[in-house]
C-alpha cells in the first residue's frame, strides 16, 4: 500500500496489459519509455480496451503525445508528488 492504495507495478507495457486483464485496475501509471512496448503503444492498446484514466510520467517533452495517445494526464520528471496524487484522486473520482 502507498498512500492508502493497493498498488501493482509491471517491468513494462506488455506485462502491464497482462495485469490489467487479470485484475481490475482503477488508474494507470505509464513511463514513456519503457522495454518491450513504449509509452505511446502501451497508452494506444490500454485506450482500444478500457476508460480507465491514464496517466503519463516522462523525463521526455511528450506531453502532446501522451494526450494524442489516450492519456489523461502527463507528468514530467521530476515530479510534483503533490500534484500527481492529486491527479491521481480526480481520476478516482471520476472513475
Amino acid at each position: 500500500m502507498a498512500q492508502g492504495y493497493q498498488v501493482s507495478e509491471a517491468a513494462n507495457g506488455l506485462e502491464a496489459l497482462d495485469r490489467m486483464a487479470a485484475n481490475s485496475v482503477d488508474v494507470v501509471l505509464v513511463d514513456w519509455r519503457m522495454p518491450a512496448m513504449g509509452g505511446n503503444e502501451t497508452c494506444r492498446t490500454i485506450r482500444a480496451l478500457s476508460q480507465v484514466p491514464i496517466i503519463v510520467i516522462s523525463a521526455l517533452d511528450r506531453h502532446k503525445e501522451a494526450l494524442a495517445a489516450g492519456a489523461d494526464a502527463f507528468f514530467r520528471k521530476p515530479l510534483d508528488t503533490v500534484a500527481l496524487l492529486a491527479r491521481i484522486e480526480a481520476g478516482l473520482a471520476g472513475h
